[in-house]
């Protein structure tokens, strides 16, 4: 019976297609230029792989930066998105590997990429919204942000 089982399922892996397989047969003018760029993982699966970004120099500054944005006080030059008013004490950085695994699935489903596409993210929590930015996305070091609404399922704009 065990037998059976294990033929089932070599079967059943042969025969199917991988994510990436079907994203390449997809086609790629729907994605932003730099996503068709993203390296797919090299033997490493992205269960493995840390979610959130650490607490370096950048999620500093980008925790800085959410707390003048929700006081009104961010500059409009920034290429960072604004942010709805709120209280500066309920901006932080999130550090649940669980919450960016869903801010990761969210991108992927709005661009359309690879659902087991590994990416770190940088996390913050902005009274109501999430500050997202995703650096494997864009030429720029910090890559691309957006906000998210507060159950991190889809992407909103002020």
């Amino acid at each position: 019976m065990h037998l059976v089982i294990l033929a089932l399922i070599v079967f059943a892996a042969t025969q199917a297609r991988t994510p990436v397989a079907r994203w390449r047969d997809n086609s790629q003018d729907q994605l932003p230029a730099q996503a068709a760029a993203l390296p797919v993982g090299q033997g490493v699966s992205a269960a493995q792989l840390p979610a959130c970004a650490p607490n370096d120099s950048l999620m500093r500054e980008l925790t800085a930066y959410a707390k003048r944005a929700v006081n009104g006080d961010a500059s409009l030059t920034s290429s960072l998105p604004l942010l709805p008013s709120a209280d500066s004490l309920h901006v932080y950085p999130v550090q649940v590997d669980g919450h960016c695994r869903l801010a990761a699935a969210t991108i992927n489903r709005a661009w359309k990429l690879p659902e087991n596409q590994a990416r770190t993210l940088y996390l913050i929590r902005a009274g109501s919204v999430h500050l997202v930015v995703d650096t494997s996305l864009g030429a720029s070091g910090r890559g691309r942000s957006m906000v998210m609404d507060s159950a991190l399922s889809r992407m909103i704009e002020f």
